[in-house]
């Protein structure tokens, strides 16, 4: 899931960390806090052109600031950051249920707050077919329906990775694909 904020640097306390005194005027951590933190778009946050789109339809931008020459407005794409809980999940180690609880942490605070948080539901790749998620034919099945309808392996298997399911199966076997579609084509 992918989030957006109109406000850089947004954080987000997900789990509260708690502890509780020693004997020995020590700290003992009971219960480690967990936190979102979203990344500015000016420090690298990646952010699609559907989010830009929905970002200026739902957020305000309020106090929008000028440059230099005191006329042309600043660009508000600067000033949102986003949230991806897949890469951060991946980045932090984390498991299925630490990841859902914070994707519902984040759904029930963009419900709650929607100045602040924007959850971010269509995808800047459609899948190559409509019920490519729910397909559940084999592998192999899957990658004849792509060639015979000409899909472009490479992009379909940036979409399984990265908006998809992220089937280890389908994403070996469209691996394959796009090494044996590179062997077969001829340089001029």
């Amino acid at each position: 899931m992918r989030y957006l904020s109109q406000y850089p640097l947004y954080r987000l306390q997900i789990r509260p960390q708690r502890q509780r005194a020693v004997g020995d005027l020590g700290v003992e951590v009971t219960q480690e806090g967990l936190y979102a933190e979203f990344q500015p778009f000016y420090d690298g946050g990646m952010v699609f052109e559907n989010e830009e789109a929905a970002a200026l339809r739902h957020f305000s931008f309020r106090g929008l600031t000028q440059h230099e020459d005191e006329a042309t407005m600043s660009d508000p794409l600067q000033r949102l950051s986003v949230f991806d809980s897949n890469a951060m999940a991946k980045r932090e180690g984390w498991d299925a249920e630490t990841q859902t609880e914070v994707e519902t942490k984040l759904d029930d605070w963009a419900n709650q707050c929607p100045d602040e948080i924007l959850r971010v539901t269509t995808t800047p790749i459609k899948p190559p077919y409509p019920n490519w998620n729910e397909d559940d034919r084999p592998v192999e099945q899957l990658v004849v329906r792509l060639q015979e309808e000409g899909h472009d392996f490479e992009e379909v298997l940036y979409y399984e990775k990265v908006f998809g399911l992220n089937r280890p199966d389908v994403v070996a076997e469209l691996e394959r694909a796009v090494e044996n579609t590179k062997a077969q084509t001829i340089s001029a």
